[in-house]
């Protein structure tokens, strides 16, 4: 081996992967899903577009202003006012509330993962410590007392994670693909 030649040893830093790296190392299933989510983003973005550029005709000749959201017109025999919606509006909204429940999810998943993946080493490093501190006899540990700890902090986790559960179906306009995005972002990859 010529001197000028290194190996990847100490001697050399790693580079930290770039944004893309990352994504192209992620499992195939994992790829699909995200272009998934982001095509529907894509998607409902182009129809937005469209319905602005080209809105809808007044229904009935009526007289009116054109918004962004479609045509208003005001009913000369009933006096309400209406709003008709363009088809590429309706598709826009729903590709828009799709792709976003997602991303949504996958990003909570993300960080909900890293910090449990935290807090198991802190956790573990503590107790590693507190049994280092009783086999060495510098202390004496009442273990009962953590097992309670554990126990009443265990049963308020999982009564908070079911009022979290609720929360986010109740606020993600579509529960299912926000669920998909959570189970995404929590997957190893």
């Amino acid at each position: 081996m010529a001197k000028d030649e290194r190996r990847p040893t100490d001697e050399t830093p790693k580079e930290k992967p770039s944004l893309w790296q990352r994504f192209w190392r992620q499992p195939g299933w994992k790829k699909l899903l995200l272009l998934g989510g982001a095509a529907l983003v894509v998607l409902g973005v182009v129809f937005q577009v469209m319905a602005w550029v080209d809105p809808p005709p007044m229904p009935g000749g009526a007289g009116g202003s054109v918004g962004p959201l479609g045509s208003s017109f005001t009913d000369p025999q009933t006096g309400e006012v209406s709003v008709v919606k363009s088809s590429e509006t309706a598709w826009s909204e729903g590709f828009l509330k799709l792709g976003f429940s997602f991303f949504a999810g996958f990003a909570i998943g993300s960080f909900v993962r890293g910090f449990l993946k935290m807090f198991l080493f802190f956790a573990g490093g503590l107790l590693l410590v507190l049994v280092a501190l009783e086999y060495f006899e510098v202390a004496k540990i009442d273990w009962s007392v953590l097992d309670r700890w554990f126990n009443s902090a265990r049963d308020k986790i999982l009564g908070e994670s079911n009022s979290f559960r609720e929360f986010l179906s109740s606020r993600l306009p579509s529960g299912g693909l926000g669920a998909l995005g959570l189970f995404t972002g929590f997957k190893k990859s």
